[in-house]
């Protein structure tokens, strides 16, 4: 159910994204103020993208690439509400995830208080659905041709380390290659 819930979801966005797009950006979230049903570090997800009249008179890659510059004027909310929180519950229940949103800090850092973590309980398996839901849409008849050349990166908002293996995964022709040439020049 979730899987189906997310490709409409996103393919309905992908059918209203102005002619302009370079880049579409899928945010997951694990918030520690965010509880479901009493599941603490709860994720909310959202859909948006940037066009190139936002970035009209930028030369600036990190404008370009990073969205703390983006506007996210039309950024929809995939999970934040009751009926799609409890869809994810379940689908971790199914999938055999438990303890979401539990991260052991004394794991995910090395001696140096580098991150080394995969994120919270739950964490890269919602990456890699999207990624797979994503991947299924760029053969979608009705929206495969508008999203063939863009990029569709899937992170969090601190561009954590793991995000490369999603975003290369739900953008098999390359079409994220100028990210990530940025990414592994700036993160």
């Amino acid at each position: 159910m979730l899987k189906e819930y997310l490709y409409n979801e996103i393919k309905n966005y992908l059918k209203s994204i102005a002619k302009d797009t370079y880049v579409i950006s899928i945010l997951i979230n694990f918030n520690e103020c965010n509880v479901y049903d009493n599941i603490e570090n709860f994720p909310y997800v959202s859909i948006f993208s940037n066009t190139l009249s936002d970035i009209e008179d930028c030369n600036e890659e990190e404008e370009k690439w990073n969205m703390a510059f983006w506007g996210c004027n039309d950024e929809k909310y995939l999970i934040d509400d009751d009926k799609s929180a409890k869809l994810l519950v379940d689908w971790y229940a199914e999938n055999g995830v438990d303890n979401i949103g539990y991260e052991d800090d004394e794991q995910d850092y090395d001696d140096e208080m580098n991150y080394i973590g995969n994120g919270p309980n739950g964490c890269k398996e919602l990456y890699a659905l999207i990624s797979e839901v994503v991947l299924n849409l760029r053969s979608d008849n009705e929206v495969g041709k508008i999203i063939a050349d863009i990029p569709i990166l899937i992170h969090d908002y601190e561009y954590s380390y793991y995000i490369t293996k999603y975003i290369k995964s739900a953008n098999p022709n390359k079409q994220a290659d100028e990210f990530l040439k940025y990414y592994e020049e700036n993160f």
